[in-house]
């Protein structure tokens, strides 16, 4: 996206940026042929840290599960659905930051539960750090993807306790404050991410239309759900079972 000063930028957040940059740094020094482009040597490894992010996240909700009271079998199923039977795993392979935003919510709302449940159990207060963390673990997810702070809600559900909810609320605001900084620092706007720019630049019809068109709905909707590319109920099967 460009600025007001005709200067181009990522539209990336800084966490992806930060993780991305010796990934970048180190392609360019590995290709040494000048008919490959670093950017798909990149790519690849990009591909492998997302799909990692992904396992990770199967782990965590395994972890969770077990936490909340579930069987060792039911944690299993959990986690398994979650790794193979939703989109979340093609979507490990594209180098975008959707996969990030989910480990990072997760693991907030795991953190929060742990920390919730053990304060009530031992009446005796966990130390002020240790409830900051669930704050901590998701503002790491919005300078991924700033849209992980509408996990925010669930947050609270799960810290109940109005001095955990605000806790986590003091734990969030390093990274937004990071995130406002460096919104600022590129467009000089603390709420523009460059994303609505990019995807006008990326699909200029848009610009005078505003993209909605009913005769396609119908299309558009088979290809959504069950195109071989990215169709929902062909990557995310558990889909289905909101139909039973």
């Amino acid at each position: 996206a460009t600025n007001q000063n005709g200067e181009r930028y990522s539209v990336y957040a800084p966490g992806q940026i930060l993780l991305f940059t010796p990934i970048a740094y180190f392609s360019t020094h590995l290709v040494t042929d000048g008919n490959i482009d670093a950017h798909y040597i990149a790519e690849i490894f990009a591909s492998f840290l997302g799909v990692t992010a992904h396992i990770l996240t199967a782990w965590v909700i395994f972890y969770f599960s077990r936490l909340i009271g579930r069987s060792p079998h039911e944690s299993f199923m959990l986690s398994f659905l979650f790794a193979f039977a939703t989109f979340n795993l093609p979507s490990s392979r594209d180098g975008y930051e959707h996969t990030y935003e989910a480990l990072f919510i997760v693991m907030s709302y795991c953190f929060s539960y742990y920390y919730s449940k053990k304060d009530i159990r031992h009446f005796s207060g966990i130390s002020k750090v240790s409830l900051l963390i669930p704050g901590l673990i998701l503002g790491i997810g919005v300078l991924f993807r700033p849209t992980t702070i509408l996990a925010l809600p669930g947050l609270f559900i799960i810290c109940k306790h109005p001095k955990h909810i605000f806790l986590a609320c003091i734990g969030l605001l390093p990274s937004c404050a990071i995130l406002l900084a460096y919104n600022t620092m590129r467009f000089g706007d603390p709420l523009e991410t460059g994303y609505a720019q990019a995807w006008l630049t990326a699909n200029p019809n848009l610009i005078t239309k505003s993209g909605f068109d009913l005769v396609q709905m119908i299309p558009q909707s088979v290809s959504l759900w069950i195109s071989a590319g990215k169709g929902m109920l062909v990557f995310s099967p558990i889909l289905l079972a909101l139909f039973f």
